[in-house]
Order: C-alpha cells, then sequence, then structure tokens
C-alpha cells in the first residue's frame, strides 16, 4: 500500500509539512524542512519548559514574578485581580525602564561601562577595604607599640643612669688596690730580723681585728673615700651585689726565716701568687660589669617605632593633606616621646614620694618610689591611630608584595591579619584578573576601531604591554624619588602646595649648595627604580619601603592608585604573553585530563560518559547550522517559530556541554552520580512531565484530527501550527507561571509547536 500524505500549507500556500500514513497503519510526520527531522529525537515539552525557566530568570531573576507580556496580555476577566494586577504593572513598569536604560547604556557606552565597573569600582572597593581593616589593625597593635616604645625608653633612661665613671675607676685601680691592701694588712712598718710574736699579725686568726672579707665597695670607701650618690641612684650597697668582689684570703703558713735576702724572695714570691689570686677575682669585677653593659646596651639600642600610631602635639594626627609642621613633627616623633616619657616618670616620682609618705632620710623609699616610676613611666599621652601607614600596611599585604618593616605582633593583630589577610589575597587576585582582560580587550578593540589591526597580534600586545608596564615602573621610580625628598626634607622643599616655590627649588635642587648626602637624602635614580621594581612584581625585599612615620591619607591615596594601575599594566602584559605561549605550543594539559579520565584512575573502574549526550550534542549543532543557514531564506510566517526553536535548542546545548564538563571533572559514572544530583533531576523531570501533560494531549489530538489534504481557505485546517503565530502571540503563550496563589493559570496550549 502506498504511503498516503497530507500536506499542511501556509497562508500563503507555502507547503511546511504535513502527516505521512504508512501502509502498516501507523503515520509520521514530516516536514518540509530538514531541520524539523531532527525534532523527533527529543522531547520538545521539556524543552519549552527549560526555556521559560531561562526566560524567567534571565527578565527577573526569580521563578515567582509576573512578566511584562502577563501584565499586558492578560485575559480580560480579570475582574478578581484588578487591584493586584495595577499594582504589579505599576511595579514592572519602573522594572521595565529601569532595564530598558540599562540595555540602552550598555549599547551605547559597553567601552565606558566596563572600565567604571570592571576596572575602577573594584579598585576603589581594595582601596576602602585597606582604610577600614587597617584602622582596626593599628587599634590593635598601637597598645603593643607603646609597651614596646616604654620598655626602651626604660632601658635608655637606666643605662644613662648607671655609675659608669666610678666603676671604671675602680677596675683601672684594681693592681695597686690589690698591692695596697697586701701591703696595709700583710706586710709590716719595721723590718724583721727574726720572729717577733708582738709585731707579727696573723690575718687569718679569728682572733684578729682585722677581717680580710672586705668586698670591694667597702675598699672604695676605704681607699678612694666614695659615699653614696647625692641623687640617691645606684648606691654602693647596689655596687657590690652588682660585683660582689671579695679579696682572697693570705696563707697562714710561717715562710719567715732569719736570713734576709731569703726573707725578701719569699715576701716576693707572696706578693706575686696574691696578686695572681686577686686578678682571678679582679676578673669578676670586669666580666659582670661588660655584661650588665652590653645587656643594657642591647636593650636600649632598639630604635622607637611609629608604625601604628602617631605621636605629636600638632593639630590632628591624621590630616589628609600634611602641611610643613606636620612634616617637621613626623621626623621628630622619637625626641617628642622621649620628652613625653621623662615627664611622666618625674610626674609619678612625686606622686609615689606623696602616696608612701617618703622622708629624706628614707633612701628605701625613696628608692622604692624611683623604681617605681621608672616602670610604670609611659610616653603615649600625645599619640594617635596612624590610619595611612596602617592602610598602606594592608595594601602591600593584600598584593602580597610585603617589604617586612612592620607587621602585626599582637595577638589580636596577627588574629584579624589571619582570619581576613587570604580572603582580602583572593579578592585581590580576582579583581586583578579581571581588570587585566578588560584593559586588554578595550585596547585591542582601539586599535581594530583606528585601523591598526596589525597591533592585535600576539606578539605585537605582548611587546606593546610590555613597553606600557616599563615605561610605568619608571613613572613610579621618579615619584618614589621625589616623595622621599619631599618627605625627608620639609625644611628645604617647604609645602608642595605653594608650587611656585616648590617647582623652582625641586628643579635645581642638583645645583643647591647644600649637601645633598647630608642635608637632602636625595635617592639616587637606579636605586628608586629599584625600588619600583620589586614593588610591581610583588617581590618586597624590604631594602627600600615607604617610610611609615611619613604616611599620610593623601600619600597612600596616590601611591595606591599607582600601585592599581601598574598591577593591572602587568596582569594585562601577563595575559596577553600567556595567551601567546599557549596559541604557540599545544595545550597539553587538556590533552592529558582526558587521557587519565579514560583511564583505571577512579576506583579502579573505566570512567563512563553519557553516549547519548555526545550524539545529541552533534545533533543539536547540525541543527543550530542548518538554521542559521535557513534563516535568511525564510519567509514571515515562519521566522518566529525558526527563532525560538534555535534559542531553545542552543540553550540546551549549552546545558548539555556543562552537564558533561561536569562529569568529566568529577570523574563519576552517571549511574554513579551523588544522591543529591540524582534527586535534582528527577524532581526537573517529575515537574515537566506534570506540567506538559496536558500539552502532549492537545499536540497528539490536533495531529489525529487536523489531518485534510484540501483544507478549505479560512478554516481553523488550514492554519497548522507549524504555521507560527504571530511574535506576540509567541509571546503570550511563553508567559511564565505566577507563583502567587490568587492568580489563575491562564496559559493556552503551545500550538507553535
Amino acid at each position: 500500500m502506498k504511503a498516503e500524505r497530507v500536506i499542511t500549507r501556509s497562508k500563503s500556500g507555502f507547503p511546511i509539512g504535513g502527516m505521512e500514513s504508512r501502509s502498516m497503519g501507523n503515520s509520521e510526520w514530516v516536514s518540509a524542512h530538514p531541520s524539523d527531522n531532527i525534532f523527533l529525537d527529543f522531547n520538545l515539552d521539556a524543552i519549552v519548559e527549560d526555556y521559560e525557566k531561562l526566560r524567567r530568570q534571565a527578565d527577573f531573576g526569580t521563578s515567582g514574578q509576573h512578566t511584562e507580556r502577563y501584565t499586558k496580555y492578560g485575559d480580560d476577566d480579570d475582574d478578581d485581580d484588578d487591584d493586584e494586577n495595577r499594582i504589579n504593572s505599576n511595579v514592572m513598569k519602573i522594572t521595565v525602564r529601569y532595564r530598558a536604560f540599562y540595555k540602552i547604556w550598555l549599547k551605547i557606552f559597553p567601552r565606558i561601562h566596563a572600565l567604571l565597573f570592571n576596572v575602577l569600582a573594584p579598585l576603589t572597593f581594595i582601596m576602602l577595604l585597606t582604610w577600614v581593616l587597617g584602622w582596626f589593625l593599628a587599634k590593635f597593635e598601637m597598645t603593643g607599640e607603646i609597651k614596646n616604645n616604654d620598655e626602651i625608653m626604660r632601658n635608655e633612661y637606666i643605662l644613662s643612669d648607671y655609675p659608669y665613671d666610678k666603676t671604671l675607676n675602680l677596675i683601672f685601680t684594681l693592681p695597686t688596690l690589690c698591692f695596697q691592701y697586701y701591703l696595709d694588712e700583710l706586710g709590716s712598718k719595721k723590718e724583721k730580723n727574726g720572729k717577733n710574736e708582738d709585731d707579727d699579725i696573723d690575718f687569718n686568726s679569728s682572733d684578729t681585728d682585722i677581717s680580710f672579707n672586705y668586698n670591694w665597695s667597702a675598699v672604695l670607701e676605704h681607699v678612694q673615700g666614695i659615699g653614696t650618690d647625692e641623687s640617691g641612684r645606684y648606691p654602693l650597697s647596689n655596687l657590690s651585689e652588682l660585683v660582689d668582689f671579695d679579696f682572697p684570703s693570705l696563707d697562714k703558713e710561717d715562710k719567715y726565716s732569719d736570713d734576709r735576702n731569703s726573707n725578701m724572695e719569699v715576701t716576693l714570691g707572696d706578693i706575686k701568687r696574691y696578686l695572681g689570686i686577686c686578678t682571678e677575682s679582679g676578673a669578676d669585677i670586669v666580666t659582670n660589669f661588660v655584661n650588665h653593659t652590653a645587656k643594657e646596651v642591647r636593650a636600649a639600642s632598639n630604635s622607637m617605632t611609629f608604625n601604628w600610631m602617631r605621636c605629636w602635639d600638632v593639630s590632628s594626627h591624621n590630616p589628609i593633606f600634611p602641611k610643613n609642621e606636620h612634616l617637621k613633627a613626623s621626623l621628630n616623633q622619637s625626641s617628642f616621646y622621649r620628652e613625653s616619657w621623662e615627664q611622666n616618670r618625674k610626674e609619678l616620682k612625686n606622686n609615689y614620694y606623696t602616696k608612701f609618705e617618703c622622708t629624706e632620710e628614707d633612701t628605701d623609699c625613696i628608692e622604692k618610689s624611683y623604681n617605681q616610676a621608672i616602670a610604670n613611666a609611659t610616653g603615649s599621652s600625645g599619640c594617635d591611630v596612624n590610619a595611612g601607614s596602617a592602610a598602606w600596611f594592608w595594601f602591600v599585604f593584600m598584593t602580597t608584595v610585603g617589604y617586612g618593616n612592620q607587621s602585626p605582633e599582637t595577638s589580636k593583630g596577627r588574629a584579624l591579619v589571619g582570619l581576613l589577610g587570604w580572603i582580602c589575597i583572593i579578592l585581590w587576585a580576582i579583581i586583578l584578573y579581571f581588570a587585566g582582560r578588560t584593559v586588554g580587550i578595550i585596547i585591542d578593540d582601539l586599535f581594530r576601531k583606528c585601523r591598526c589591526r596589525v597591533m592585535t597580534g600576539d606578539l605585537q600586545c605582548v611587546v606593546i604591554w610590555a613597553t606600557v608596564s616599563g615605561i610605568w615602573i619608571c613613572v613610579i621610580g621618579e615619584f618614589f624619588q621625589y616623595w622621599m625628598e619631599l618627605r625627608g626634607n620639609p625644611h628645604y622643599y617647604g609645602s608642595i602646595y605653594n608650587l611656585a616655590d616648590f617647582i623652582p627649588k625641586y628643579t635645581n635642587r642638583n645645583q643647591t649648595n647644600i649637601t645633598h648626602n647630608e642635608s637632602l637624602n636625595v635617592v639616587p635614580k637606579g636605586q628608586a627604580y629599584w625600588f619600583s621594581y620589586i614593588s610591581l612584581l610583588t617581590v618586597g625585599l624590604g631594602d627600600f619601603y615607604l617610610t611609615s612615620e611619613l604616611l599620610f591619607m593623601s600619600d597612600v591615596f596616590i601611591w595606591e592608585l599607582l600601585f592599581l594601575v601598574g598591577f593591572t599594566f602587568l596582569s594585562t602584559f601577563l595575559g596577553q604573553l600567556t595567551d601567546m605561549i599557549s596559541n604557540s605550543f599545544p595545550d597539553s594539559g587538556s590533552a592529558l585530563t582526558k587521557r587519565l579520565m579514560n583511564t583505571k584512575l577512579v576506583k579502579k573502574k573505566e570512567i563512563q560518559f553519557k553516549k547519548e549526550n555526545l550524539s545529541g550534542i552533534e545533533k543539536l549543532e547540525k541543527l543550530v547550522e542548518i538554521m542559521d543557514n535557513d534563516n535568511k531564506k525564510l519567509v514571515a510566517d515562519r521566522v518566529t517559530r525558526i527563532r525560538v526553536k534555535q534559542n531553545i535548542l542552543v540553550h540546551l546545548l549549552y546545558q548539555t556541554k556543562i552537564e558533561m564538563d561536569h562529569y568529566e571533572r568529577r570523574g563519576e559514572r552517571h549511574e554513579h552520580l551523588s544522591y543529591a544530583k540524582v534527586v535534582q533531576e528527577e524532581n526537573m523531570l517529575s515537574e515537566v512531565l506534570s506540567e506538559t501533560k496536558k500539552e502532549r494531549e492537545d499536540q497528539e489530538r490536533y495531529r489525529r484530527t487536523e489531518v485534510s489534504e484540501f483544507p478549505p481557505p479560512g478554516s481553523a485546517r488550514n492554519k497548522s501550527y507549524l504555521d507560527g503565530p504571530e511574535f506576540e502571540d509567541v509571546a503570550r503563550k511563553l508567559k511564565l507561571r505566577t507563583g502567587k496563589k490568587s492568580v489563575k493559570k491562564r496559559m493556552a496550549p503551545s500550538t507553535y509547536i
């Protein structure tokens, strides 16, 4: 039996498809267009449902909102919900206007939009973030820095108050003292020609009035007549405790004879032996003195730091634009801190005198008050947070430059950096990547607009951006040299804001008769460029850095801006270099990944992918290609239907590729997916089946009934669903469901499929 074919025509008489009845009794849909036959392998209802969800998310971002189309083309019998629809309509008009303006802005100013929201806005956010986090960090670290500076001041004061002259005098005269002690206590004023018990003195006898256990402070009092210092500081008792030297005892053995020469030899031998012992004991004095001096010198040699705080008595502690007086005060913070500490020490000493009720004769009370005043004195009365330096620390930290000249030392400061630091570093890397790519794309487009396509090649772009980055390194180096001169010599340059006075001085600085190395602190150009190089490469060796005490809010803004622009240029250069290398060499990584994915590396089983998805991708790619070529020749009543199908299948193709990437990346077999993934897919399938059941029934009923070889003109059978409705009708049929219960479902069957 010959197959019977019923052809459906459009209004213009163009054959667009029909039903073909075969000898076996079954019918199959045929189409005059090859693109329609590919739809036989897919569930079109599920595709339409996915397309509706895509449009819902694209229009509103949520699934429970009215669409503009539904509000505009809703049914006329909506009497129950007129008020609600009117309110929703007003809201939707505002949303539509905003979206229309946004689309117009993107269409007219795409480059400005990219620069504003992909480059400037993220970089500005980075700068604001450094200010906020830097302020909190400075609050934590300021207390620790004050504590360290106070400890340095205590050590300096103790070291300066130590009686060095008296101690050194004792050390220098120690041999003489030993010999004098020997003569005074052991010798006899008259010659001994024989044993005369009355004249002999037994120095080691317990009955003698002379004791040999003299400590060195007693010797000082005896020989030099040294008493207690007038200030009451370091009395001799303290010195004896510091050194604790005792003269050695003598042999009590009687070595004298009647022979004078023999007695002389014995006496000289005793003196030599005694002085040798005295020398060994005297070495303790020198050793203890040197150790004490070295300890105090090491403690006091550490210079005070002002990385997190600013100490002065000049107006505000954080001026945005520093004046000459602020620069001078920044250079003299150590002197100001010493004066504040000494003033506070004197006040505390007087307070402790009154508190302990000390008298002039009560040396112990005076000494106690004196020591407590030293221990509790502080110079932080005129100190506050250095916001500029703290913000700069966060910037060099999150950009991984890290010069190392300042770091958090308190537990709170380290906790803050530890918790938020790694997040800031990742955020900075993401922003820098997108900023670099955006700038590179805009510049390439600029070259194309200017008909300079020869400059858009891989090698040309690498050379261009390498040159731009090198020029910017020189710019930062020049500015570093200028900044160091200006901040280090406010007495010479004056104020930068007085350009009439500043520019001639800065231009003629090499011709001045002032010695640069001593007065101007001029940074050599090579060192300035070296600082710029190690900074933009995020190496930060630490040999050159910005002085924390001299950083103000305006300085931090300028330096961060210079560095951010430089980092963006370098990121663009590295991106172009990566593209050139990737295009020049085969991508071995991608090939290796696919090779490994198809081996027994995951649970010792072969990784299998969905073969039907692979074949589906090929069909979809072929369908899209056919539609792209066929759209140019279609009649007007088929354009809308073909475009809808094309959008649907492009979306499905994209989703299928994402699914394939998921399987390849996870290395999972489709039947071994996680439970959550399976539930998600089954829920989506159930939703599609339930919501499209009526659509499928209406479609099959239409196919069975609308079969006629010559349909009468103007009848309903003359219009096939392959004709496709007008654009507004398609838009109405694709309207989205609302999530509100008060709104009834008003979607007619999708006859356009």
